[in-house]
């Protein structure tokens, strides 16, 4: 009896591991043909909505989000842009001017890492900046074992003094200056595929930034996304390629008639490309409607 027993419970603990063993390489499968991305809202802001984009309304306000975007591959995890950090309040008062407190304003701050950490998953090591100013990148000091990427032109820019620079104090900071190849990606002459199979591309935004990119994001349901950073506020300027407004350009933008290009650009590959999602940074608007984390687009 004894025997029959033992042989009863063998089988059992067998069957159970089988069943185990199965069903983690289906997990596995499932994720090794999964590309997704996630919106991590940090915090934001309202402002007027004649200031988000040239032609908008005097007289209503509207939400401006900081954002980062969590993208998963089964070649690697990343963030796209960090949003407002940990240290977002020792940032501020150390390194913003106070003429240009009044326009750059936040509200309360959920940490990129907090929310990662709170949902338990697992930490990028990979960060890639759409460009270096303060609302993308003050989340680059929650993640000191991450590498961080940029074009040298931003790398640059950073070394002038156009960035806050207690954002990046951390002298063991490790950065990745990468490149562009002249490989013609639809409509832009500089990209670079991050894993070489079309679906997590990067692209020249140079503009507002020297070294602004752009981040094209094909999904494992085949949805298509293009992450257009500070080009853009508002992706209804995209028809009539309406810029920020005058007071804005001149706040934020390096470089007014290469950003006006880049504009024209975006509003090219919308006409080209009308199944592609543009999706500025800050458009509270466009971000509410693809949603937020812990929630994907797959």
């Amino acid at each position: 009896m004894h025997c029959i027993q033992t042989l009863i419970t063998a089988a059992t603990l067998t069957v159970a591991l089988l069943s185990s063993a199965f069903a983690h390489a289906e997990d596995a499968g499932e994720s090794e043909q999964t590309v997704r991305f996630a919106v991590i809202n940090t915090s934001g802001t309202n402002t007027l909505d004649a200031l988000s984009y040239s032609g908008g309304s005097w007289f209503s306000k509207v939400r401006m989000s900081y954002v980062a975007f969590l993208v998963d591959h089964p070649k690697g995890r990343f963030l796209f842009d960090t949003g407002l950090g940990r240290n977002i309040k020792q940032q501020y008062q150390a390194d913003m001017p106070l003429w240009m407190r009044p326009a750059f304003k936040y509200d309360s701050v959920k940490p990129v890492r907090d929310q990662l950490e709170a949902n338990h998953q697992t930490l990028p090591n990979q960060i890639i900046l759409s460009h270096t100013h303060w609302d993308h990148a003050s989340g680059v000091a929650d993640f000191p074992n991450a590498e961080v990427w940029a074009l040298p032109e931003e790398h640059a820019y950073i070394a002038e003094g156009n960035v806050m620079p207690s954002q990046f104090a951390n002298p063991d900071l490790r950065w990745h200056e990468y490149t562009l190849t002249d490989t013609p990606w639809r409509n832009y002459k500089k990209s670079l595929d991050l894993y070489g199979d079309g679906s997590v591309v990067l692209v020249d935004q140079g503009g507002h930034t020297p070294g602004s990119v752009g981040l094209y994001l094909r999904t494992s349901s085949g949805s298509e996304y293009l992450l257009c950073g500070d080009t853009l506020w508002r992706a209804r300027a995209l028809e009539r390629a309406a810029p920020k407004s005058w007071v804005a350009r001149w706040l934020v933008d390096d470089d007014t008639v290469a950003t006006q290009e880049r504009v024209n650009q975006l509003a090219e590959f919308s006409r080209q490309y009308p199944d592609v999602v543009i999706v500025p940074a800050h458009d509270t608007e466009v971000l509410d409607q693809l949603g937020y984390f812990p929630s994907w687009l797959e």
